[in-house]
């Protein structure tokens, strides 16, 4: 038993109730985040053009993986990524559908800033029910395991 202010007493049971509605209780998914970094190639060449490069894992409920989270990473100049899950590095463990963009995005401040983006890579990529992209993330991934190829 604890002393509270004004004589109120709090047992063990108490605390580990408090501790479990304050978000201290079992560890969660992120917590166990694995890394994820690739190169997104173009026809077998880094993706170099475009002011709008992203890469976006959508779990894959029908592989089991029930994650909320949807982990994203930007695609450098040299076509590579690292991915980030609420802001930190990796993401939750499991099989994942692949959406990636690679745009070109009218500047603030131009003539045309109210234009839509042109893509720079088939459309279909950026929809992860018809990219036709998958990966799994994994503990300990071999290099290149998650290097992703698109076409036009």
């Amino acid at each position: 038993m604890w002393t509270l202010r004004r004589g109120m007493t709090l047992s063990a049971s108490g605390v580990t109730l408090a501790c479990l509605a304050l978000g201290c209780g079992p560890r969660n998914e992120l917590d166990r985040l694995v890394p994820v970094k690739g190169k997104i190639l173009f026809s077998g060449k880094p993706i170099t053009t475009g002011n709008t490069r992203t890469v976006i894992l959508y779990p894959d409920a029908d592989q089991g993986n029930k994650t909320a989270h949807e982990p994203r990473g930007t695609i450098d100049k040299d076509g590579n990524f690292e991915i980030l899950t609420a802001n930190r590095s990796g993401a939750p463990p499991g099989a994942y559908k692949v959406a990636v963009m690679v745009m070109e995005s009218p500047l603030p401040g131009s003539k045309d800033m109210y234009s839509p983006p042109k893509w720079l890579i088939d459309a279909k990529y950026g929809d992860p029910k018809t990219s036709g992209l998958k990966l799994n993330a994994v503990e300990n991934a071999p290099e290149g395991a998650y290097d992703l190829n698109v076409k036009n």
